[in-house]
């Protein structure tokens, strides 16, 4: 299975996405760049603010125009 993962927001996102990958290629799964065709897409984002908000919807729409079939993880603040 190919993940992709894409992090939006503060540092603590960062380091919660970090673990998560960490944990992902322990399990044997493939990492790709969130630009490329992946099975399932973990987006960390923010909803802070609007704009963050904006993004992180945006990104949710690129990951289902990349692969309409693959799943949507949407986690964070």
């Amino acid at each position: 299975m190919r993940i992709a993962l894409k992090t939006l927001g503060c540092k603590v996102n960062q380091a919660e996405s970090d673990s998560l990958i960490k944990d992902i290629l322990e399990k044997g799964f493939e990492v790709v760049h969130f630009s490329e065709v992946s099975d399932l897409y973990i987006i960390n984002g923010c909803a802070v603010t609007q704009e963050a908000e904006r993004k992180t919807r945006q990104m949710v729409h690129q990951a289902l125009r990349r692969n309409p079939g693959a799943l949507v993880l949407l986690t964070g603040c």
